[in-house]
């Protein structure tokens, strides 16, 4: 009986202490609210000739937020050019880093706090003025913590600049593992680098070499696809069909397929340099004796 007495009284005892660190809890956002609800009063009537009713805004989002989202929003409206991305999701919260600020795009333009006019972005300077006359007075009343938007900003974008530094390194190794047949090298230079940039058209290109070279024709055929589809450069640039061609051949696809490629290289070729290769281009082995190849040959030759 005693032991049930005990268990009793534990249970007890955690249900009263969840309850009172509840009540505590309840009890510290009713008295941080009330005084973040005095510091607003206390600057509405230091500045009542200044205020309007478009700033609200402002102080609905300290009321209801962190001193960060203030912050935030602070910094984005003194660049607006960051702001410029939520043209197009224009009832969507912006979102700053890894902070979500309970106020949309739409929000500021209907209290003429941003104006958008032909997808150009400008911010009202008054108010402006305001929101960041009312961080200083928090700042006054250390309300404010030591997170700076400006400093995060110019770190995450040093980080970025180191990032890109990274990448560009692994893209020159691997065009100089290429340059001299180290192929293997090549593939795990140019891979690491896709992790980051999936879709660049001139590292894919070059991969697609390094597997034609390892006799991987089949994935050298889906890289140099991939690469033409992404690629800016497809409408100017020869090089990619005459590859395409080239690992057409080797995987044994239709003539045709690899008629079509070449047409278009040579059509995108400003000299000469696919038709002279065209003769001696091992990768043609398989189909140099098909009359639509030997046709191609005879036609360009006439050219010349």
């Amino acid at each position: 009986m005693q032991a049930v007495r005990i268990f009793t009284y534990g249970i007890a005892f955690f249900f009263v202490l969840a309850y009172l660190v509840t009540i505590s809890e309840k009890f510290h956002e009713w008295k941080l609210k009330k005084k973040r609800q005095a510091l607003v009063k206390t600057f509405k009537e230091y500045n009542e000739s200044k205020i309007s009713l478009r700033d609200e805004i402002f102080f609905r989002l300290y009321l209801s937020g962190s001193e960060r989202c203030i912050q935030d929003l602070e910094y984005l409206l003194s660049n607006p050019e960051k702001l410029r991305k939520y043209l197009s999701s224009k009832k969507d919260k912006i979102k700053f880093r890894n902070n979500t600020l309970n106020v949309t795009l739409f929000q500021l333009e209907t209290e003429e706090i941003v104006r958008i006019e032909d997808c150009a972005l400008s911010v009202c300077g008054e108010r402006l003025g305001i929101l960041v006359s009312f961080i200083e007075y928090l700042r006054s009343k250390g309300e404010m913590n030591n997170y700076d938007s400006a400093t995060e900003e110019c770190t995450k974008d040093f980080s970025d600049d180191v990032e890109a530094l990274k990448l560009n390194h692994l893209k020159l190794q691997g065009a100089m593992a290429l340059h001299e047949c180290s192929y293997a090298k090549g593939v795990s230079y140019f891979e690491e680098y896709l992790k980051a940039n999936p879709n660049d058209p001139s590292v894919l290109w070059k991969l697609a070499c390094c597997y034609k070279r390892l006799e991987q024709y089949a994935d050298a055929l889906e890289l140099i696809e991939k690469a033409i589809r992404y690629s800016d450069d497809a409408t100017s640039n020869y090089l990619l069909f005459y590859n395409y061609a080239c690992y057409l051949s080797l995987n044994k696809q239709s003539v045709d397929k690899v008629m079509e490629q070449l047409e278009i290289a040579i059509e995108k070729d400003d000299g000469t340099t696919v038709i002279s290769h065209l003769s001696t281009e091992s990768d043609f082995e398989n189909i140099r004796n098909e009359p639509a190849f030997v046709s191609l040959i005879e036609k360009y030759k006439v050219a010349q």
